[in-house]
Parts: C-alpha cells; sequence; structure tokens
C-alpha cells in the first residue's frame, strides 16, 4: 500500500492462549493494536469461551475470561492516560505496551511477535485485524442439528 499523508502506520499483537506450552497449542483470544506516532490504543477480547472450550476441554473458562476481562480494562486505561499525559515517548513499539500488560511468562496467555502495516483509519483496520485474526471462527449459528437432519438434508442430495 502507498504510504502517503493520509495512511496511518500501526502496530498489533495477537493475544493467544495456550494451556499447555509442551504441545504447542494454542487458540487466538483477542488483539492489542497500537499507533506510537498518535498515541492511538485499542484492544479487542473475545467475550465468551465456547470456542476455547471447543480446542481445550479442561479449561476454566470464568477464570480466562475474567482474566481477559481485566487486560481489556488495562488497555482502556493505558489508551485515556497515552491521550493525556505529556510523555510522548512513553511507548515506542507495541511490544513495550503489552510487556507491561502481561509478564512473559509460564502462564496460559502469551503475546505473538509484533506484526506491522499501514491503512487509511485506525478503526477500520483494527476491526479488520480483529475479524481475521480472533473472530474468524467463531461459530454464529446457535442452530444445531440431530442425525436424521443429516441424512435428510446432507446426504439425500447425493
Amino acid at each position: 500500500m502507498d504510504q502517503n499523508n493520509q495512511s496511518v502506520s500501526y502496530q498489533y499483537q495477537i493475544l493467544r492462549y495456550r494451556p499447555d506450552a509442551v504441545s504447542g497449542e494454542f487458540v487466538n483470544v483477542g488483539l492489542v493494536y497500537f499507533d506510537p506516532a498518535s498515541r492511538f490504543l485499542k484492544a479487542g477480547m473475545l467475550d465468551k469461551y465456547k470456542r476455547i472450550s471447543q480446542f481445550f476441554s479442561d479449561v476454566s473458562g470464568v477464570f480466562l475470561m475474567q482474566s481477559l476481562k481485566h487486560l481489556s480494562a488495562k488497555v482502556t486505561k493505558l489508551s485515556q492516560q497515552l491521550v493525556n499525559e505529556l510523555d510522548y515517548s512513553r511507548f515506542q513499539t507495541v511490544a513495550e505496551v503489552t510487556a507491561t500488560l502481561l509478564p512473559q511468562d509460564d502462564n496460559g496467555l502469551f503475546f505473538s511477535e509484533t506484526f506491522k502495516g499501514w491503512h487509511f483509519s485506525h478503526e477500520v483496520s483494527f476491526g479488520e485485524l480483529y475479524q481475521r485474526n480472533v473472530e474468524q471462527y467463531l461459530e454464529t449459528s446457535t442452530e444445531r442439528h440431530d442425525d436424521s437432519y443429516a441424512w435428510k438434508h446432507v446426504y439425500k442430495a447425493w
């Protein structure tokens, strides 16, 4: 994408949940988006653990959702501080921001490497990134079907 006066740069990291570090399996549960030039900071986190429990059956969903809600509140508070404070150089990268949110230890939540890009709108860019990296595989249908439905409507068509 051409970088011109109307485009904005951004950095982001994906928040991931990995209950077992040895297996390496994880699921994306959030996104932190940052532009140091304009001090734009935003985060989005899952608010339901159904998707996570489909991957990891022994997950403590209530505790995980509380943790995500707490992280989201910390980002909101930090975002307000960045807009109001005079120290413009407090954070230069999204990794510096996320390091204050979550310690790098062996817990189940961790941030991905940093990704960068250009766009024309922070809000639009954040929405697209969040949908693509976090919400893309969420089930939106609440309709359930049993075996008889499958035999009548799916296999009968063959």
